[in-house]
């Protein structure tokens, strides 16, 4: 639905800490580690999920589940939002 590519400016791990904080404010899951792994989150429009995979300093986000009125750049927004660490 939705692919995303983001360069890290921090550790791996950090991006993943703070993707972990989020997936838990958001009553959603994340399981992973530092090469791949899934995210969902429950928001107020519906419930968005996908996955990821890095590779050395990219972090590449596929939406496959979003709500049909959350549009690709309106997610991209939220991203750069709460995971400041991400160019």
């Amino acid at each position: 639905m939705c692919q995303f590519t983001y360069r890290l400016q921090v550790p791996v791990a950090t991006v993943l800490e703070q993707i972990r904080q989020l997936a838990e404010q958001y009553q959603g899951e994340f399981h992973g580690d530092e090469h791949s792994g899934r995210i969902g989150l429950s928001l107020f429009l519906g419930s968005i999920a996908g996955t990821y995979t890095i590779n050395g300093d990219e972090l590449r986000l596929e939406i496959t589940q979003k709500p049909f009125l959350l549009g690709c750049g309106a997610i991209d927004a939220v991203i750069r939002q709460y995971l400041p660490v991400l160019a």
